[in-house]
């Protein structure tokens, strides 16, 4: 980047940047990769539970239903969240792309942020696949060319200089 050059601007779940936005209080800081990514884009974080009205800490949600659309429920309450969740994600990916948002980095195996690696839950509860969660799969709908990775994914060289390059292509776009 050249001085003067505006940093290129990517989302992130807050909970990966040291945010106590997490169902326990607590966060899932991930320090390593943060500070590879942070030295080539403008991490900007987001956190769909707490987007929602979801309180700090607050009961663990499980996605619970068909894979390809589960709901999103509270699990002693059986509050469901999944209307909510897709209002924000619709509402926040707009703001995001508008914001100049190139990419988002999710957080692995969350209900809302997973991207392929969120349990999912059979109606009975019994069993579950991998699928996505309800934040993620929005945001890959309302905007299906943006750069999207988990975290854990990032942690591989060569899948964190593809995610970087495709990013970079985004914002020449």
């Amino acid at each position: 980047m050249t001085e003067g050059e505006k940093p290129i601007r990517v989302g992130i779940s807050s909970c990966l940047l040291g945010i106590n936005v997490r169902y326990d209080g607590g966060h899932r800081k991930d320090a390593a990769l943060v500070s590879l990514l942070q030295s080539v884009f403008e991490l900007i974080p987001v956190c769909p539970e707490v987007g929602v009205g979801m309180s700090v800490p607050r009961e663990p949600v499980d996605l619970i239903g068909p894979v390809e659309a589960p709901r999103m429920i509270g699990r002693e309450t059986g509050e469901d969240w999944c209307g909510r969740m897709n209002a924000f994600a619709r509402e926040t990916t707009d703001r995001l792309l508008r914001d100049g948002v190139c990419g988002f980095i999710l957080k692995s195996r969350s209900p809302s942020c997973g991207k392929g690696s969120a349990k999912v839950l059979s109606a009975s509860g019994k069993s579950h696949v991998p699928g996505s969660g309800l934040f993620t799969k929005a945001l890959m709908t309302y905007a299906p060319d943006l750069p999207v990775e988990e975290s854990e994914t990032l942690h591989d060289p060569v899948a964190r200089e593809k995610f970087i390059e495709a990013v970079r292509e985004f914002a020449r776009s």
